[in-house]
């Protein structure tokens, strides 16, 4: 978290400051959050990699770098929202405007590249997406949940993405060996469902905020992630229930998603 719709609507907010120049850049100094010398650098454009936020940097010597901020599990960004505590970093444009940077736990971080990294048909809602899944997904001897957390393979989605789709296909987490049908309606669906996420503004369950620090809604939509002991929505016969696949909590409801 955030995911792949939460990191979306943040890089559609981000996009005010293309074409604006960085005038100040403050950070914490540390291995995952470097003081990195970017200021007067213009921002070219924003854009986003799977769960990661990418500036296209600019410097007076028309050389091009990248900025990528990966939030991790807790990070937050907010607009003029002196978001003290734990605080990672400050970035101040040429307009005035402050974007704020905190992250709870420190999993998230920042780092230059000078190449753009690309996903090479892994953009989930790419149209070339569903035939770099099939490939990857159809007849493996490993649980789908723990597949689609695979950054390799479907950049972006996490938990809450992984375990509403599976249900939404009434596919099991512990499915081993997916048909080329399955695998495609499982694309489908999560496809589906991150249109939705995004329309809602993302999910917010713990921390993440939008940049004016409004809440997502999509977290009113879910079906079985966080769901455990409550009756199903699809059958009403059975309870959400949940199990452990490689030590990770996955939520499910045992009559629509059969093993």
């Amino acid at each position: 978290m955030p995911e792949y719709a939460e990191v979306y609507c943040l890089v559609r907010d981000l996009r005010v400051v293309v074409g604006k120049t960085i005038e100040d850049f403050w950070a914490i100094d540390s291995e995952r959050f470097p003081l990195l010398s970017i200021k007067d650098f213009k921002v070219k454009e924003v854009c986003q990699l799977g769960k990661v936020i990418v500036f296209s940097l600019v410097s007076r010597k028309n050389e091009t770098t990248y900025l990528n901020l990966h939030l991790g599990m807790t990070g937050e960004l907010g607009w003029e929202r002196e978001l003290i505590v734990n605080l990672k970093g400050v970035v101040t444009f040429s307009d005035g405007k402050r974007l704020y940077l905190r992250d709870h736990r420190g999993f998230g971080r920042w780092y230059l590249t000078s190449e753009k990294c690309e996903l090479e048909g892994k953009e989930v809602l790419g149209a070339q997406f569903l035939a770099h899944v099939k490939k990857l997904l159809r007849g493996r001897n490993i649980p789908i949940y723990a597949l689609m957390l695979d950054q390799d393979i479907i950049p972006g989605v996490g938990s809450y993405l992984a375990q509403e789709a599976l249900y939404a296909t009434g596919l099991h987490p512990s499915k081993k060996n997916l048909s080329e049908l399955e695998v495609s309606l499982l694309v489908k669906k999560l496809r589906w469902l991150i249109k939705k996420a995004i329309r809602e503004g993302g999910a917010t369950m713990a921390n993440y905020r939008r940049l004016d620090g409004s809440k997502g809604q999509f977290q009113n939509y879910f079906r079985v992630y966080s769901r455990v002991g409550e009756s199903c929505f699809g059958c009403k016969l059975n309870l959400i229930d949940k199990i452990k696949i490689y030590g990770r909590t996955v939520y499910y409801c045992p009559t629509c998603q059969p093993l």
